[in-house]
């Protein structure tokens, strides 16, 4: 106490526990996890909205999430090929309506000197424009899971872009701006992105864990990423309590497709993702390889 019997307090004796924050940071790093993902690609889709959505909505504390809709197909600029996919010398497409007026979801493309191509067609260009641009413009990211989730349930996502927007708290007026100004550069940005990561491997959708993408975590990914996600965690939660014996499999009425994935791994050696047979239009062939 003072003079006036005020109690003063020392605070040069104080010091900060330094030692248990460190700790506590660690013990919450987050496990990284990244998708790369064609918007109507049937498998794609069924991934996102039976297995992402479900894990990411009980461990969205405990995932960094990347997600990168990226179509793969020849981007045309100056002659150049870009990300490993092949264009056509000087030759422009004249592709000025990206978007698909479908549903209310009109656009006008994006002015700009590189042209991309999708390879579905300009309505899964739409697609990606508008899931790069939520994932832009969004605050959280289980916002963005939930709207993609929302589209990936339809065969038809391009038709129902508004309407999951909108469904989930988004100004559908600024998603289309956002398509219509910046839509195509996010497609080249994403499509770099996922080229580093990919490395040619056409296979979708293809997940990284913690930097890792061999083929038993692309097998697992799609039938309990729940387990793969709890495997990778410094954290006990009750969601991943026998999640080993909870493998998702999906009910006939859940998908369109008639198929389940039912590979195993069976060796340690890192491989690439296996061929999407399920999907009719993805007849594509690996142009490159590289070892994971």
């Amino acid at each position: 106490t003072n003079a006036s019997g005020h109690k003063v307090h020392v605070w040069a004796n104080r010091t900060r526990q330094v030692p248990s924050t460190i700790t506590y940071e660690v013990y919450m790093k987050k496990v990284s996890v990244q998708v790369v993902y064609e918007c109507h690609c049937p498998r794609s889709r069924r991934f996102i909205y039976s297995q992402l959505l479900p894990v990411y909505e009980k461990l969205r504390d405990y995932m960094h999430l990347t997600l990168l809709p990226s179509s793969q197909a020849g981007n045309k600029a100056a002659g150049n090929k870009t990300m490993g996919n092949k264009t056509t010398g000087n030759e422009t497409t004249e592709n000025k309506n990206l978007g698909s007026t479908t549903s209310g979801n009109k656009t006008s493309g994006n002015d700009s000197a590189t042209d991309v191509e999708c390879r579905r067609g300009k309505d899964e260009c739409h697609s990606n424009m508008v899931q790069t641009c939520v994932l832009n413009h969004v605050e959280e990211t289980l916002t963005a899971v939930k709207i993609i989730a929302c589209m990936s349930r339809s065969p038809d996502p391009h038709r129902v872009g508004r309407v999951c927007v909108e469904k989930h708290g988004l100004q559908w007026t600024l998603i289309d701006a956002c398509v219509t100004d910046k839509g195509k550069l996010y497609m080249l940005e994403v499509g770099k992105k996922a080229w580093s990561i990919t490395g040619g491997v056409g296979n979708v959708p293809l997940v990284t864990v913690q930097g890792e993408m061999s083929y038993a975590i692309q097998v697992e990914a799609q039938t309990n990423l729940l387990a793969l996600v709890c495997d990778h965690m410094k954290q006990d939660h009750k969601a991943c309590a026998g999640s080993r014996n909870k493998t998702a499999t999906l009910s006939s009425n859940e998908s369109g497709e008639d198929h389940t994935t039912t590979s195993h791994a069976t060796t340690t050696a890192p491989k690439a993702a296996a061929p999407d047979a399920s999907a009719q239009d993805d007849d594509h062939s690996v142009t490159r390889r590289r070892s994971v």
